[in-house]
């Protein structure tokens, strides 16, 4: 849904207003120094472009153009949203290995030691508590693998992201601000323009923010999971790791546009509080 509704808005922005100069018609196409405003974009070529077959070639260029601009966000986007489920599946994984703990131990337990199967089996045993070290180092381990994993994607999108919220402000301020001026000059196409404009924005700020949200939430989640374990069958040495990895996951992971922002529902919600405060004072004056 989202990626067809950026590449409709990015096809918006060139046709819309391009439309409307074609439905109004225009006497002289051209400025003093020859830019032809007879296109989506305004613009100047070393030859008549306001009709004809020129004129096609023009537009189709533009056209391309600005689709291809929209399928390299889509691409961007798709990217984003395929490495962090990735993130969450394996954060999810790792749930799983913290809940099921006990019932993995003792299942790696008989098969690395299929002879005690006839002895009487309790949690006290010494080796058995081995076997239980061995599957929670294991869960350390890919706790570790998940957010070094996270540090390197952090680091090639974090700028990325905090440019994405600062232009996303403010077009959203702004097309909020076009299109009061636009009601009130009657220009209803104009209307319709910014309103996608601004509502594509939203989606792709809101998307982002509620991928970040998530994978903060699974990192809750597994501290959660890991608190209620039954830690009173660990013996003394097992008992030290889960401390020190209870300890490790106490502040829960997080995506930060430029280090500093996290990536969550209440960035959004920031957002949206400044750029209505952006309109505001631009309204006032």
């Amino acid at each position: 849904m989202l990626p067809g509704f950026i590449l409709l808005v990015a096809n918006c922005v060139i046709m819309v207003p391009y439309i409307s100069k074609w439905v109004v018609g225009m006497k002289n196409p051209y400025t003093p120094r020859g830019v032809n405003l007879n296109l989506p974009v305004a613009c100047w070529l070393p030859f008549h472009s306001h009709t004809g077959f020129w004129h096609v070639v023009a537009v189709s260029n533009q056209l391309i153009a600005v689709s291809c601009l929209a399928v390299i966000i889509i691409t961007l986007l798709f990217m984003f949203l395929k490495f962090s489920q990735k993130v969450r599946y394996e954060l999810k994984v790792l749930h799983y290995g913290i809940e099921t703990l006990f019932k993995r131990s003792k299942r790696l337990y008989f098969k690395m030691y299929p002879e005690r199967k006839a002895i009487r089996f309790h949690w006290t045993d010494p080796v058995y508590q081995r076997v239980v070290g061995i599957c929670l180092k294991d869960s350390i381990l890919h706790h570790k693998t998940i957010v070094n994993i996270l540090d390197v994607f952090m680091t090639m999108v974090s700028i990325p992201a905090a440019l994405a919220y600062v232009i996303g402000t403010a077009v959203i301020g702004l097309s909020l601000l076009s299109i009061l001026n636009a009601l009130n000059q009657g220009n209803y196409p104009n209307v319709i323009l910014f309103a996608l404009l601004c509502v594509g924005e939203i989606l792709n700020m809101l998307v982002a923010s509620l991928i970040g949200e998530t994978l903060t939430h699974e990192t809750i989640i597994l501290r959660e999971e890991l608190y209620f374990i039954e830690w009173h069958k660990l013996n003394l040495s097992n008992r030290k790791t889960m401390l020190n990895f209870q300890t490790a996951i106490t502040e829960p992971l997080s995506m930060k546009a430029a280090g500093l922002v996290d990536m969550n529902m209440d960035t959004f919600s920031s957002i949206m509080n400044s750029a209505y405060s952006f309109f505001n004072l631009v309204n006032a004056q």
